[in-house]
């Protein structure tokens, strides 16, 4: 409990959204019927999973053995981005950074690899990667719910544009030198065959939970046992401050979609697909991508564009995606490497071309 208590003492995104809450507050009248629980249900239950596969050394394991067929460091990076682009598929961005930026780091010491172009490609494979199913992020699972998707709803609104941004993150690859590697190896606890089967029979209870093909009860249950059975320390590690955050901005959004002059003013604004699009974009580098799903999905049913727009608004400014703020904190504390130019410069040029591919998407496909 001291740990959690910690946490949430330090978790700045919390309490900025707690300000925004109460400022919202004064607004309009808070009504608790704004938060959307099988989300936060849904979501912790994710987490629970997710550290279970990181307490079982799944992802390590797997990276260990990708990277012993490296031979340059152009490979090693290649590898790693890869698995962060489709690893963040089921395990979600942020534990697709928090597992590979430290094996990247433990790499660099031993190859002597540069770690800023790394350490952005890896990111922004995270984010792009996660795009393409609800699991991916935060608000992939909000409108999956919200607008009541299907899975194949939500793979067809991001095969596309995910495939793009595979062709995108190889093209970046290109800056990553060609240095030869001898002898890079990294050390993995041996794998429980017996626990992996499972969690892996537990993550698919979870995810049917989620597309509300089992009950939410089972998906919690299946859960919280799965923990116990792993480690029950799991739940120590679970982002509480995320939760609650996602508490916050729910309440916060319904609060900003009962004032009436930013209602009229978002009515207006929300008339197309594009100004959806652009808004969607705009808001993420602004508010984050995930409050900004919250706050226009009140304004729109149109979801093509919001899906597309929060998405791709994952990439531009350090704060347009919590996961971007865990991989700057994650660098800042080992490196001392200028990061900001080159993050903002890469992330610029991504945001740009997948924006303008985004947008002939909803002109021509919507």
């Amino acid at each position: 409990m001291d740990i959690i208590i910690n946490k949430l003492v330090h978790d700045k995104i919390m309490w900025i959204a707690l300000g925004v809450f109460l400022v919202s507050c004064l607004l309009s009248p808070l009504q608790l019927g704004d938060i959307n629980w099988k989300t936060i249900f849904a979501l912790f239950a994710l987490m629970v999973v997710v550290k279970c596969y990181e307490e079982l050394h799944l992802l390590s394991f797997a990276a260990s053995v990708l990277i012993q067929k490296a031979t340059n460091t152009r490979q090693i990076v290649r590898m790693l981005v890869l698995l962060s682009f489709f690893s963040a598929m089921l395990l979600t961005n942020d534990v697709a950074i928090i597992t590979l930026l430290p094996l990247l780091f433990i790499i660099s010491e031993k190859a002597h690899l540069k770690l800023v172009i790394p350490t952005i490609l890896i990111t922004m494979a995270a984010n792009l990667g996660s795009m393409l199913t609800p699991m991916g992020n935060p608000q992939n699972l909000f409108i999956l719910n919200y607008y009541h998707l299907s899975i194949i709803q939500m793979l067809t609104m991001a095969l596309a544009i995910s495939l793009t941004s595979l062709l995108f993150l190889a093209s970046c690859l290109l800056l990553v030198p060609k240095t030869p590697l001898q002898g890079v190896t990294i050390n993995v606890p041996a794998i429980n065959l017996k626990q992996t089967i499972i969690a892996g029979l537990v993550t698919v209870i979870v995810l049917l939970g989620v597309f509300s093909i089992l009950p939410l009860e089972v998906m919690l249950i299946s859960a919280i046992g799965l923990g116990l059975l792993i480690n029950h320390n799991v739940f120590d590690k679970v982002d509480y401050g995320l939760l609650i955050t996602f508490l916050f901005f729910f309440m916060a959004a319904g609060n900003l979609s009962r004032y009436p002059i930013l209602t009229q003013t978002l009515h207006q604004l929300l008339q197309s697909s594009t100004s959806i699009y652009l808004s969607s974009i705009f808001s993420s580098q602004i508010i984050s991508n995930v409050p900004a799903t919250i706050l226009l999905s009140k304004f729109t049913n149109d979801v093509y564009p919001l899906f597309l727009g929060v998405n791709i608004g994952g990439l531009g400014t350090l704060v347009s995606s919590l996961a971007n703020l865990l991989a700057y904190k994650q660098f800042r504390i080992r490196h001392s490497e200028p990061f900001m130019l080159r993050f903002s410069i890469l992330n610029l040029v991504g945001l740009v071309l997948l924006g303008l591919v985004g947008w002939v998407l909803i002109v021509f496909f919507e």
